[in-house]
């Protein structure tokens, strides 16, 4: 999406609500709402806002333009990123994580596709939604 007022790109999270009847389903995203607006972190990615409509619940995200790790490890020779790339998005995602526990927050959902990487190769940790 583009948030008019700034000229900026967003990403929308849609969650149709006929999707969420599931009394755990609607608990689990208003958890990731409630955890992420408690967040403040340069590796992980911002909740803008939430929104509810009659039929959805819509995130709106930090855009993160870069792809997510398995993207750029599937871009590589032999799925095989260089020792220095590695260092640098291992050390980046243990700060997000350290964050995340010294709030008592667990993600609980970590994978190359919610680990992605902004348009200078930093670190953004997305998806809180099995997050405690």
């Amino acid at each position: 999406g583009l948030h008019k007022r700034s000229n900026k790109k967003v990403a929308l999270k849609i969650y149709l609500k006929e999707k969420m009847k599931d009394l755990q389903r609607k608990k689990s995203v208003r958890r990731e709402i409630k955890l992420m607006k408690r967040l403040e972190h340069p590796h992980i990615a911002k909740l803008y806002e939430a929104i509810e409509t009659e039929t959805q619940v819509i995130l709106i995200l930090e855009y993160v333009g870069g792809g997510s790790t398995h993207g750029f490890l599937k871009s590589k020779p032999n799925r095989q990123m260089e020792e220095c790339e590695a260092r640098k998005i291992f050390a980046q995602l243990v700060s997000a994580l350290s964050y995340l526990h010294q709030k008592s927050i667990a993600h609980r959902d970590i994978k190359l596709e919610n680990v992605m990487l902004d348009h200078r190769g930093n670190v953004k940790l997305i998806d809180f939604g099995f997050s405690t």
